[in-house]
């Protein structure tokens, strides 16, 4: 049996030879590990909470706290925790004392080796069954609490502006979902490059790029999430000189050499925070700086310790923030510079909050410099809450009433008539995705560039490295269709024509989701007209329809079945058709499917249909869709063999 399976024991007992005779008789049993000994109450209560056993084997009779009292604070403190009382005396006022403390069990020294042995699985069944049923409560209490959390930002949020309260409900409702989609390939690429093993300069060097900027990638990603959406956070202690370091590491490749760059931060200034959100946080402070200064300039990173909190200051010399500017850094979509979407700093004051800390901007006019702060809790104000069962079904029961009121407030603001608004919504709308979809496009096109120069430098005899590259390019490619679902939803994209093969379309696509179709669920059918020609039509705009509609037909088939393809001429058309053999679409939802927002899949966005008939639309073709309910769907595009005209 594992260590972590057996039961773990304590035993507390102020007699040296009573202590070593109990650890004799359980040494053999293979399920039970002595985790430690106490030899008064004092210690026992210490060592409860340091050891944190399943099981205690308390002695009544000790010099500073008798036994029944140190039972009494142990139960209080951790109610998981079984004790059983060993005593001499089998007194019948001193078990019901020891009942009434807690105790899970009373035993009269010494003990009979099988009903020690006895009691002690009994007990430890019960502390695995109250364990876990405390642990399905804090996991209830945390998603309550991302809830309320969510929110109350978000009612605050509509309480500055209507508007921006409307326009992170849209962002919600329609781009999370695929943005949280895009994070998976990015994913991909990060554990691939972990895996390439070479010795090779050039090699090396095209990782480090690649992976910084897949970082990079990550990071774009994470903040559009960072919008409306609240992580699970995992609170723990770092050193964050380290953590500073590595985000520096990370900007090397943007950062001019003319621009001086300074930690102040001592090796041992530990913080305790989630350590991914507060990396996001400090890579929006950095880049924030770095564009304020292309060329020269100084930042400066340093720390000044408050009563309960830590306060990190990043400042620099760069371009100045107006006075009439600083009181909207931190509003969504505010920003000062043309390319950029306006979103770290709100994200970033946003992820702080939801750690109990804050980010502020201030000026320095002596040094002619900015600084922003981030308030950070120490270990002494993080909040320690009780994990006894009823404490935490008392705080779930707070955290419903907090949620609902919320509620009832949020539909308030979100009932208001706000039509008048409606121009700038849309146009605010726009800018976000688009300038979100371009800027990761870009990023994630000068990766499969940077692949494709080291797969031209790798020895011919290195096919493994390349296998990997290879790979990386794919999932690059399959991201970069996942982002222009998103920019479908702003300005879009011109059509860029070229000559190109339906099949050879499809067949890459086939390549980007082949780790969604295991063979043993799924087959392909094909059904081409061997005369089909190729069409005028933008590759990459068709891949995206494709890769659309062969998601659709995936998640259609959870279980697998048959993808089916179709390509045939009919004068001056091609006509491709791609069905299923999954559950149908029912007659009411037919005339909903192409409809922004609609969905019928419990994570889906309501985009892939939408941006589908948009490209289809803008070739000068035309896409219609049949469903039999528990036999299937299919999709029929008709494209023209030449654009004349592009809408």
């Amino acid at each position: 049996m594992t260590t972590k399976n057996k039961i773990r024991v304590l035993i507390v007992d102020d007699i040296a030879e009573t202590r070593e005779n109990v650890r004799g008789l359980l040494q053999f049993e293979t399920d039970v590990e002595v985790v430690g000994t106490a030899r008064s109450g004092k210690e026992g209560i210490q060592l409860s909470q340091e050891l944190k056993p399943d099981v205690i084997l308390m002695d009544i009779n000790m010099p500073d706290i008798d036994g029944i009292s140190a039972t009494e604070v142990i139960k209080t403190k951790t109610p998981q925790i079984q004790v059983i009382i060993l005593s001499v005396q089998g007194d019948p006022n001193y078990m019901r004392r020891a009942m009434l403390a807690g105790a899970r069990n009373f035993l009269t020294k010494p003990p009979m080796g099988d009903d020690l042995i006895l009691a002690i699985r009994g007990a430890g069944e019960r502390a695995n069954a109250e364990k876990e049923e405390t642990d399905n409560l804090l996991f209830k209490e945390k998603e309550l609490q991302l809830t309320a959390f969510d929110l109350a930002s978000r009612l605050d949020l509509y309480q500055e502006s209507i508007i921006d309260g409307k326009l992170v409900d849209e962002i919600e409702s329609l781009v999370v979902g695929l943005a949280h989609d895009i994070r998976s390939p990015i994913n991909i690429i990060l554990s691939i490059l972990g895996t390439i093993k070479s010795t090779e300069e050039s090699t090396l060097s095209a990782v480090k790029k690649i992976w910084r900027r897949s970082v990079y990638c990550k990071w774009v990603a994470d903040n559009f999430l960072g919008i409306s959406l609240s992580e699970k956070i995992s609170i723990r202690e770092y050193s964050l000189r380290t953590i500073v370091t590595e985000i520096i590491d990370l900007l090397e490749s943007r950062i001019h050499p003319d621009v001086e760059l300074n930690n102040y931060i001592d090796d041992d200034v530990r913080v305790y925070v989630d350590i991914g959100l507060l990396q996001l946080i400090l890579f929006n402070l950095f880049m924030n700086s770095l564009e304020c200064m292309p060329e020269t300039g100084k930042i400066s990173i340093h720390i000044d310790n408050l009563k309960d909190k830590i306060a990190v200051f990043v400042e620099d010399n760069g371009a100045p923030i107006l006075a009439k500017d600083a009181q909207s850094l931190f509003r969504l979509g505010f920003t000062t510079k043309k390319s950029h979407a306006g979103i770290g700093l709100y994200v970033s004051k946003r992820l702080l909050r939801q750690q109990n800390g804050d980010l502020y901007f201030a000026r320095d006019f002596h040094n002619n410099s900015k600084i922003f702060g981030i308030l950070l809790p120490n270990q002494l104000s993080l909040k320690a809450y009780s994990d006894d069962p009823k404490q935490i079904a008392i705080r779930i029961g707070q955290l419903k009433t907090i949620i609902k009121n919320t509620q009832e407030n949020l539909a308030d603001f979100r009932n208001q008539n706000a039509i008048f608004q409606q121009e700038t919504l849309s146009k605010e709308f726009q800018r976000l995705t688009t300038t979100f979809s371009k800027n990761l496009s870009n990023e994630l096109l000068l990766i499969e560039a940077t692949v494709l120069d080291a797969i031209k430098k790798l020895p011919l005899d290195d096919k493994t490295t390349e296998d990997s590259f290879r790979k990386i390019i794919r999932n690059c490619a399959y991201c970069r269709l996942l982002t222009n679902n998103i920019l479908a939803l702003g300005e879009g994209t011109s059509l860029e024509v070229e000559d190109i093969s339906l099949i050879d379309i499809i067949e890459e696509v086939l390549l980007l989701v082949d780790r969604k179709m295991p063979p043993h669920l799924y087959k392909i059918e094909w059904d081409v007209d061997p005369l089909v020609p190729n069409i005028e039509a933008d590759g990459l705009q068709m891949k995206q329809v494709f890769m659309n509609l062969i998601k659709n037909a995936l998640d259609a088939m959870p279980s697998g079945g048959t993808l089916k393809i179709k390509l045939a001429f009919d004068k001056s058309f091609v006509i491709a058709e791609i069905g299923d053999t999954g559950m149908g679409v029912s007659s009411e939802n037919m005339s909903r499917l192409f409809r922004l927002g609609f969905t019928t899949k419990i994570k889906g966005y309501g985009i892939g249909l939408f941006s589908i008939k948009k490209i289809i639309e803008k070739h000068n073709g035309e896409i219609d869709v049949s469903s039999v309910l528990q036999k299937g769907t299919v999709f029929k595009i008709r494209l023209p063999l030449e654009i004349k005209e592009a809408k």
